[in-house]
């Protein structure tokens, strides 16, 4: 069986492949939408790994790294976090 973080990752794995063909194509659009979508599931995978739990549903990427227990994120950090909060 598949342990919760890792099927978190391997999601990331094919967002990013995705992310990067939209980078090429300059549909940077949805290549944000992508890369939201990567952090929040590293943010997931990153829960998942320390509690072996499933992760809320939410797309806040602040909200996913307070759960994932992440307390050391400065603040340029944590304004990237909700830089991408629009672009899901």
């Amino acid at each position: 069986m598949q342990n919760k973080a890792d099927y978190w990752i391997e999601m990331c794995d094919d967002d990013l492949w995705a992310a990067r063909n939209l980078l090429a194509s300059k549909d940077y659009f949805w290549m944000g939408f992508v890369c939201h979508l990567i952090v929040e599931k590293s943010l997931k995978a990153i829960y998942a790994g320390k509690t072996e739990k499933i992760p809320r549903k939410t797309h806040d990427l602040p909200k996913l790294a307070e759960d994932a227990l992440i307390n050391d994120l400065n603040d340029e950090q944590l304004d990237f976090l909700e830089e991408l909060m629009p672009l899901y």
